[in-house]
């Protein structure tokens, strides 16, 4: 029979991909070349064909070993949370589920599935290298799909050292419903929230400016959603803790019209924690409870209102404790805020999926939003309660009725004008003023009095002029625009000494030629407040501080561009008003205080 010349078959595999799968469907039609009156055609559809069948046969072989091992096998439970040794809330419920199951079943085999084991020698050297495959920070795009993905490679892990006959998931990756139905167990959800929300399609159009991305990321979350949905099918009970988990299980996974059954856990007891916590016992020191665990997702109201009746029952004499909520944000959004990025100097990195401190900013952002959300949740409410149209409410935190705070204030403003002033305005708004107003006008507040104690004849100069408007009796806050040596001193403060030296990053919009130099479009532009301020073109003896100046130009205002403490345009500090009262207040109260001592010549 002829067969194939070696020049032959070396230019048939050339013309071929070199791949494996093609070269063994080579290798074989070159064997049922000895068939010649075959048509090479069907030759290779016969090939093609059978390799289906042996692979197709390796599967059903897999499947059945996997069905018999589970004959003659006893009722057994198994519960799929890779964070089991974290000893989190969600673990908690997860210990509660074992332990009444044994309770009520003795001889029931319970089987926790968990990437990690139970020492900690074998925790600190595995752990990291198994819980890669759900981690947030292994997948920086799709992340979603990416931890699905790994969930069901660590369940099929799992699944194949240890099949039971129900499957409880308490960790919320619902990919892995489908292949545990494969595997013929019965799902059962324990669900705090949803990985993907019916509600998170709608807010994509409302983030992104760039309509291309909107859509793509709009059809990412659709497909998603949808895929979500289905193999969340896939479970036989779920049980929710709350009326909005449930709705959304019912939106999307359909669970009522396939088992006619969900459950909405209720709240753990938390009557035991109160018998054991010794608020009744004479301390010595203050005691903090707990704060901890602040995420966007958790109701706060209760754990706070919770945390005030601790404190209540404290003894009288103690010290009470402050809770600073916000000021850890500010905190570590400053140090975030400043760190160095290197996508800034290598823009090509950020194709490559580095972030740097952005995606940590965002984070800190949707948490600062959190919070101020509750404080403005409890203001709406309270206004309701009291019957407040637009006038006083009862201010947060000291009970007083009769004063308005900035809130009440914004939220009489959006009952007038709902399109202007929405939730988004009044958190930008409070947000503005606690992150930036707090810490910039007590560095001014400090800085002045700092000046007024080098230089004793302001000082001297300003007493002066507060016994003779005012006097020592009372101080009010309409007062202030009635002393203007008061302000000209806080001006030249922040002339000196701008709380913000380099203002808000701006950015180019085309290309332009500024004092000679070019600058680029998208080029990031900073204001140089401390350099302008110094000035000695525009300014006499700027290294000095002489509150008198602003008499000579005016004031503030008439200094123009000159004088940009709190920036300029439309970007300008929308809390000037407020921090120039604020400062001018503090210190009217600390010259009325102060020895006048003279500091000068002291470090």
């Amino acid at each position: 029979m002829p067969h194939s010349s070696p020049a032959e078959t070396q230019t048939r595999w050339a013309a071929r991909s070199p791949s494996v799968i093609d070269g063994a469907l080579g290798l074989v039609v070159d064997h049922l070349a000895f068939f010649p009156s075959i048509p090479a055609q069907i030759r290779w559809a016969a090939t093609t064909t059978l390799l289906s069948s042996l692979l197709s046969l390796v599967l059903f072989s897999a499947v059945a070993a996997v069905i018999s091992g589970r004959r003659g096998r006893r009722t057994a439970v198994g519960f799929f949370h890779p964070y089991t040794n974290d000893g989190g809330g969600g673990e908690r419920v997860l210990w509660c589920f074992v332990r009444a199951m044994q309770e009520e079943k003795p001889d029931l085999d319970c089987a926790v599935f968990t990437v990690d084991d139970a020492s900690p020698q074998s925790l600190a050297a595995r752990g990291p290298l198994r819980m890669k495959w759900i981690e947030e920070h292994s997948y920086p795009h799709f992340t979603m799909i990416g931890q699905s993905l790994g969930s069901v490679y660590l369940l099929w892990e799992a699944l194949c050292k240890f099949t039971p006959q129900f499957y409880f998931d308490i960790s919320g990756y619902a990919f892995t419903y489908l292949l545990a139905w494969i595997f013929r167990c019965k799902v059962i959800r324990y669900t705090h929230y949803p990985t993907i929300s019916s509600n998170m399609v709608s807010r994509v159009l409302q983030r992104s400016s760039i309509i291309l991305l909107s859509r793509c990321t709009l059809v990412y979350y659709t497909i998603f959603s949808w895929l979500y949905g289905s193999v969340g099918s896939c479970a036989h009970l779920a049980m929710a803790n709350s009326s909005w988990t449930r709705s959304h299980i019912d939106c999307l996974w359909k669970i009522p019209q396939l088992t006619k059954r969900v459950h909405r856990h209720p709240p753990r007891d938390t009557s035991s924690l109160q018998r054991m916590l010794p608020l009744g016992k004479p301390v010595r020191s203050p005691v903090i409870i707990s704060v901890a665990q602040f995420r966007p997702e958790k109701a706060h109201s209760p754990r706070l209102e919770a945390f005030a009746h601790a404190v209540g029952i404290l003894d009288q004499d103690m010290p009470r404790p402050k809770l600073q909520f916000f000021r850890g944000i500010v905190e570590e959004t400053s140090v975030v805020s400043g760190a160095a990025n290197v996508a800034d100097f290598f823009p090509a990195l950020r194709r490559l999926g580095w972030h740097g401190p952005e995606r940590k900013l965002a984070w800190l952002q949707r948490t600062r939003d959190a919070l101020i959300g509750e404080f403005i949740k409890r203001h709406r409410f309270r206004r309701r309660r009291s019957g407040s149209n637009g006038e006083a409410a009862v201010a947060i935190g000291n009970g007083d009725k009769g004063r308005a705070t900035v809130i009440d204030v914004m939220l009489s403003l959006q009952e007038s004008d709902p399109g202007t002033y929405t939730d988004v305005t009044i958190k930008g708004l409070i947000a503005e003023i606690l992150a930036a107003g707090i810490d910039t006008s007590a560095v001014t507040m400090e800085r002045a009095m700092c000046l007024l104690l080098i230089h004793p004849e302001v000082l001297h100069a300003a007493r002066a002029e507060l016994d003779a408007k005012i006097g020592q009796g009372r101080m009010a806050e309409e007062d202030i625009p009635n002393l203007p040596f008061l302000n000209f001193i806080i001006n030249e403060t922040l002339r000196l000494y701008p709380a913000v030296p380099l203002l808000m990053p701006h950015e180019s919009s085309q290309d332009c030629t500024v004092g000679g130099y070019d600058v680029p479009h998208g080029t990031m532009l900073l204001a140089n407040a401390w350099a302008i301020h110094r000035d000695p073109n525009t300014w006499d003896k700027p290294q000095e501080f002489k509150p008198e100046r602003f008499q000579c130009e005016g004031g503030k205002e008439e200094a123009g561009l000159r004088m940009l403490p709190f920036g300029s345009g439309r970007r300008k500090c929308p809390g000037e008003s407020l921090a120039m009262r604020v400062i001018g207040l503090a210190l009217v109260t600390l010259i009325h205080c102060s020895s006048g001592r003279s500091f000068r010549g002291r470090r």
